[in-house]
């Protein structure tokens, strides 16, 4: 669910892929206490170290939040095979994430906080954006991904 309540519905992953994958609702701002429906947060600072704000007043300071959960499930599920991440996502981008500066200006992109801490805690991993996954190409890559990963010792 989104931070408004709606939902991103994509019917390969709900439908198809759940079909012979264990699928993990995971959603980092929930997760971190964040309620539904909620002001949305942003990205703001240094692109290579952002940190995370409510957009309508700059407050909530959710980035460590966000870091210390991706790093926590990086350590309760250390047998994941992949991961699908929500596109563009203060919390879940895999890139082009807007950073803002003070006042909401956009300065660069960077990755998502709890995406860039996962990342970081299972480096090998196989991701992908949800966005990407309306491509057959690039959902078969994906899953090449996924099972290579999963027969490795």
């Amino acid at each position: 669910m989104r931070y408004d309540g709606d939902h991103k519905y994509h019917a390969w992953i709900a439908e198809d892929l759940a079909t012979f994958c264990t699928l993990l609702p995971l959603c980092p701002e929930t997760a971190i206490g964040l309620p539904v429906p909620r002001e949305p947060i942003h990205l703001v600072g240094n692109s290579a170290h952002p940190g995370a704000v409510r957009v309508c007043d700059g407050q909530g300071h959710f980035g460590a939040n966000l870091k210390n959960y991706g790093r926590r499930i990086a350590a309760e599920y250390p047998a994941l095979n992949g991961y699908i991440f929500k596109s563009r996502s203060p919390s879940c981008g895999l890139n082009g994430v807007p950073v803002h500066d003070l006042w909401g200006a956009p300065t660069g992109e960077s990755m998502g906080l709890y995406a860039r801490a996962l990342c970081q805690a299972l480096p090998d991993l196989p991701v992908v954006k949800e966005s990407e996954l309306w491509e057959p190409q690039q959902r078969a890559a994906f899953l090449k991904r996924v099972h290579a990963f999963r027969r490795q010792p």
